[in-house]
């Protein structure tokens, strides 16, 4: 019998051992009304083994719960952070929509016959000029060129 099927089997070892009892203690003329087993004590060792085990149990679970928590955790996150991009280029693409209006606006092209290439050529220095700006107040930390400087003589050629 296993060990943890003796502490929940105590009623039935005690009937087996009533029976037993009661067959050899007629003989002398006694007669066992019941038998009762009270307590299972195990070896030290087995307590032992058998907390270890629970331990080892408890532990596990503990370290399943934990991991699955943070994965959701970073589910959660990863969720946030695309729905913040979303509605940072959505943001952006407003925000660009309205400099190309007002830029068609302020020239006197708002009819719609606006020339395209002029639309994207005053909406890049528009760029430009906010990416000087950016890099002033120190928010801008690398810049990669190309080592020409079209892009400055494009904008003086159109500021001209």
């Amino acid at each position: 019998m296993l060990l943890d099927d003796v502490f929940s089997d105590k009623d039935r070892i005690a009937n087996q051992v009533k029976e037993h009892i009661t067959h050899h203690m007629n003989m002398f003329g006694w007669d066992i009304l019941s038998s009762l087993v009270t307590e299972v004590d195990p070896d030290q060792h087995v307590k032992n083994a058998m907390n270890a085990i629970e331990t080892a149990k408890r532990d596990q679970y503990s370290l399943e719960t934990d991991a699955e928590a943070n994965k959701n955790v970073a589910i959660k996150r990863a969720q946030a952070e695309a729905e913040s991009k979303a509605l940072q280029g959505m943001g952006i693409a407003r925000q660009r929509a309205a400099i190309v209006q007002g830029l068609k606006d302020s020239i006197g092209m708002g009819g719609g016959d606006a020339d395209a290439a002029k639309v994207s050529e005053l909406l890049l220095i528009t760029q430009y000029f906010d990416t000087l700006e950016k890099l002033a107040t120190g928010q801008g930390k690398i810049i990669f060129t190309d080592g020409t400087n079209s892009m400055r003589d494009a904008v003086m050629q159109a500021t001209a």
